[in-house]
């Protein structure tokens, strides 16, 4: 039975089984929206939009999921509650919509709930940090922070490795983020070829700061500086953070895509993700991306010809944003900081205000090594611990600026060895059965490895950014965590289980068996 089909016959037993509630609901419906239409026509035209949204999802489940995971990554609700005055639970309320296809899935197709491989270290991280909570200072703020953690983020995750199910789901979410990246780079595009700084363009080109020195100069302006542009982030380390995660989805376009047209796109894609890491300007990014290469390489995932393409793609990008260089030269000096010649005046300001405060980091670990200080309380021991040091005087509370120290910081080593497991274990799961799909599945291998590489792109960004935008991390690690599953089952397939799986019922559809396009029962591509 193939899946429109299976659904259909889903909903029509569901409509069957449920006529007098589901004419009720219509009517209802339909008597609110007439009121509506006398007092408010917007309201009105809102109640019409969701009940085509909603008769859409029960037919397409996937839609919503896709449409969940454009708007949150491509950060539209938060620029819409922010610059033109959407209600703020219509922007925190959105990822909900999961709930439908998650409804459908468990409760008309009578599907199991998933147990990926790295949920139980992720129960395992949340036990932690309540563990945490009752060493912690502040219980109230410490609370606030768990909360926030679980409600913007563990939902998050619970929802997306629960409606993403499949090889060809997975798929289309890949593409979902890649376009996402569109809206995520366009007006910073616009903004660096036009010179328009002082304009946000509706959200979606915001500015953090004034910009660092170029070295050139001119008549009127004197001085040049360039703006670090953040797009609808709002923030320009993170703005890299969340498009260097696409390059891998767009660059292993080329190995999982069968078409040379969805090849090039997804090599154009990935371009312009990395164009929008160049104007963030940030130099954490540019190392993680060195990391990045350099783990394709030692993986063998970086074919020699291909290699050739890659750096043609980093040398057009530089082409394009000269000013790149300028910030990129400055990396080095980060090793002055354990030389006894340089003194600390003669380093970057930023980078001795991030050392400081990772090193404090790294001494409040040592002091509280094994349930740390609680949930979000390092920055309140940052100026304490970091003034001792003497290599830059921190005023007020300031962060981590590592991921994994603060971590270390705020839950100790529980948290830690639970945080690096969960984001660790879909990774190892993934490259593990890499080497039985080759043969078979070349396809799903690679689609799997691009995500397994953006979660290895945030863990890069994570060495100079504490945890922080945390829907985003939870939304990729739901997204690898569920290509773990679907990788791990579809490598222990065994010949006639696949054959079982690509044609039996409804739950068969959880399982493995579905193909991607060029894809055969056989196995070969």
């Amino acid at each position: 039975m193939s899946t429109l089909s299976a659904r259909a016959e889903s909903l029509r037993l569901f409509l069957r089984a449920y006529k007098p509630v589901v004419v009720l609901l219509l009517a209802v419906l339909g008597g609110v929206i007439g009121g509506l239409l006398a007092t408010s026509p917007l309201l009105a035209l809102a109640s019409i939009v969701l009940l085509v949204v909603s008769i859409t999802v029960l037919s397409w489940p996937e839609a919503a999921t896709l449409l969940v995971i454009f708007i949150l990554y491509s950060n539209i609700a938060v620029v819409l509650v922010r610059f033109h005055g959407v209600p703020f639970i219509a922007g925190a309320a959105f990822p909900l919509l999961l709930a439908l296809p998650l409804a459908i899935y468990l409760v008309l197709e009578r599907r199991p709930l998933r147990i990926t491989p790295a949920l139980p270290y992720v129960v395992l991280f949340m036990a932690a940090q309540q563990v945490s909570l009752l060493f912690s200072n502040d219980p109230a703020a410490s609370f606030r922070e768990v909360t926030n953690f679980v409600l913007e983020g563990f939902l998050i995750y619970l929802l997306v490795i629960n409606v993403v199910r499949t090889p060809r789901t997975l798929r289309h979410v890949a593409w979902t983020l890649l376009l996402a990246g569109i809206v995520l780079t366009a007006a910073p595009f616009y903004q660096q070829i036009t010179g328009s700084f002082d304009d946000t363009l509706g959200g979606f080109g915001q500015l953090s700061e004034v910009g660092f020195r170029t070295g050139e100069t001119n008549l009127v302006e004197g001085d040049l500086r360039q703006y670090r542009l953040s797009g609808p982030i709002g923030e320009q380390n993170r703005y890299a953070q969340v498009l260097l995660m696409l390059v891998p989805l767009g660059w292993f376009a080329l190995y999982f895509e069968r078409s040379l047209g969805l090849k090039l796109l997804g090599l154009a894609l990935a371009g312009v993700a990395l164009g929008g890491v160049a104007l963030s300007f940030s130099r954490g990014a540019a190392v993680a991306f060195v990391i990045l290469v350099l783990a394709m390489l030692v993986t063998r995932l970086l074919r020699p010809a291909h290699f050739l393409v890659f750096l043609l793609l980093v040398a057009v990008v530089l082409m394009a944003v000269p000013q790149l260089t300028v910030r990129l030269v400055t990396i080095p000096s980060v090793t002055d900081l354990l030389s006894e010649e340089t003194t600390t005046s003669e380093l970057d300001g930023a980078i001795r205000g991030r050392a400081t405060a990772m090193i404090a980091a790294a001494l409040v670990f040592a002091d509280h090594p094994i349930v740390g200080v609680g949930p979000g309380q390092f920055q309140f021991y940052s100026a304490e611990y970091g003034n001792r040091l003497g290599i830059r005087i921190l005023e007020g509370n300031r962060e981590a600026h590592s991921l994994f120290l603060d971590v270390a910081a705020n839950y100790g080593i529980l948290g830690l060895i639970s945080f690096l497991a969960m984001v660790l274990v879909p990774i190892r799961v993934i490259l593990a059965a890499r080497h039985k799909l080759a043969g078979r599945r070349p396809a799903l291998s690679y689609l799997t490895i691009g995500f397994a590489f953006a979660i290895l792109a945030y863990l890069g960004t994570g060495i100079f950014l504490h945890l922080s935008y945390v829907r985003y991390f939870w939304l990729m690690l739901g997204l690898a965590d569920t290509a773990a599953l679907i990788a791990q089952r579809a490598a222990n397939e065994e010949p006639i289980v696949r054959a079982y799986a690509a044609t039996a019922g409804l739950n068969a559809r959880d399982y493995a068996g579905e193909w991607l396009p060029g894809e055969t029962a056989g196995g070969s591509q």
